[in-house]
């Protein structure tokens, strides 16, 4: 039987959000809460989960005011079977880290009350999130964990802002643009892959939810709004990565009047500023990449190597999104799922990387390409419906490597689930 924890938060339907035009900030009195669109998409794929696999119970846990129980008994209708919500005054005005702890302790209490351990997640969180573990000679558990999605937020839809925000699509990031020019910030430039928020810099705060994971860059019309929003960014909790755009003296300026003004010399000196990796970027487009390319090293290095020091990148997986959006929106297709579950040596992706393989062999998402990859979309086209498992290993060792012509020289474990 498999027990599933999904985590619920109620926010504001931002389609309904209104300005105080007086004092400039949100109205929040009137406008109707909803279920995170994106909870929502997790609770869909469990009760799916539940529906092919009788016995699976979906506990529901989520952290807010009285009210959270709706959005709570609304999920329950959806298929979960017990919720609880953690509520309480002195919770209120918690931060992102206070959130993350508080419901820490609850899911730790919840453990105890059904019964459930995280053993094999924390040993999947030691193995770049996915691990398969050895139980004894005959069975062995995969365990995987995702992380939420990568977002990066733009403050500024300017020439440079609208490159950024299309590059940074393409390669796995959530995208949010924000600007208070309807010109520049809106559907029909940005296109339905990027969220747009057309609003003050200052209301865009309160719509978003910024936490330790994003990636925020500042490249507004000009010095004032550049300052108030990497005021506000700075009395957040530390974040993956904040960059701002400017000449080195206009920033030298600026880091200097934060630290008169008080703020913390140690968060300022971890700010990106000038942005950019130093590619001798001239136009939009290339000033675009150089920031994207200093982002994707942040991500995946941690911070930019010193010259000949030797780098150390993260091989960890991110959650392919169409491959998530087409398990959730499966209507009874015949359909296989592919996870590379270990490698070994140098392989075009890593342990976590998804397929989904349909009966007619057409596919979402890959886990490298060529012929290894062609063999097991033969292998999982003609298992699709199934409801069988089986591991592949995938040779990319040796001379068969080396007639196919693949470039790498490592090994993939692939398991092939039927759906």
């Amino acid at each position: 039987m498999k027990n599933i924890l999904v985590c619920i938060k109620q926010v504001p339907d931002t389609t309904e959000i209104r300005n105080d035009p007086v004092m400039k900030t949100l109205i929040r009195e009137g406008v109707p809460s909803i279920v995170n669109p994106f909870d929502a998409y997790a609770l869909e794929l469990a009760a799916r989960i539940k529906d092919k696999e009788p016995g699976t119970k979906i506990t529901l846990v989520s952290m807010g005011p009285p009210q959270a129980e709706n959005a709570l008994r609304e999920c329950l209708a959806v298929g979960g079977d017990k919720a609880y919500l953690v509520s309480g005054r002195e919770f209120g005005g918690s931060d992102t880290l206070a959130t993350s702890y508080i419901l820490s302790c609850a899911i730790k209490k919840l453990e105890e009350l059904e019964g459930k351990n995280l053993e094999y997640v924390n040993k999947a969180k030691e193995k770049n999130l996915i691990a398969n573990i050895k139980i004894n000679n005959e069975e062995s558990v995969l365990a995987e964990v995702f992380k939420r999605e990568h977002r990066l937020i733009v403050f500024g839809a300017g020439h440079v802002g609208y490159h950024l925000c299309h590059f940074a699509s393409k390669v796995g990031f959530n995208t949010i643009v924000v600007d208070d020019r309807p010109y520049f910030a809106n559907k029909e430039k940005f296109g339905d892959d990027i969220q747009v928020i057309c609003n003050t810099f200052e209301n865009a705060f309160e719509i978003l939810d910024i936490h330790e994971e994003d990636y925020v860059v500042i490249v507004t019309r000009g010095h004032k709004h550049d300052k108030f929003c990497l005021e506000k960014i700075l009395s957040l909790d530390e974040l993956n990565y904040i960059g701002m755009i400017g000449s080195k003296r206009r920033v030298k300026i600026m880091k200097e009047e934060l630290i008169e003004e008080g703020y913390l010399k140690e968060k300022i000196e971890n700010i990106y500023s000038p942005i950019g990796l130093n590619i001798g970027a001239v136009t939009p487009e290339e000033i675009a990449i150089s920031i994207l390319a200093e982002i994707i090293s942040v991500k995946r290095i941690g911070k930019l190597a010193v010259k000949n020091e030797p780098i150390k990148v993260s091989n960890s997986c991110e959650l392919n999104k169409d491959v998530l959006e087409a398990l959730a929106k499966s209507q009874n297709e015949k359909m296989s799922l592919v996870t590379v579950i270990s490698t070994k040596g140098s392989t075009p992706r890593k342990a976590g990387s998804k397929m989904i393989v349909y009966d007619s062999g057409n596919i979402i998402g890959t886990i490298g390409g060529g012929c290894a990859e062609a063999k097991i979309i033969k292998d999982a086209a003609l298992m699709a419906g199934s409801k069988n498992l089986k591991i592949e290993t995938i040779d990319m060792t040796g001379e068969i490597a080396e007639e196919e012509g693949m470039v790498c020289g490592g090994k993939m474990t692939v398991l092939i689930e039927a759906i």
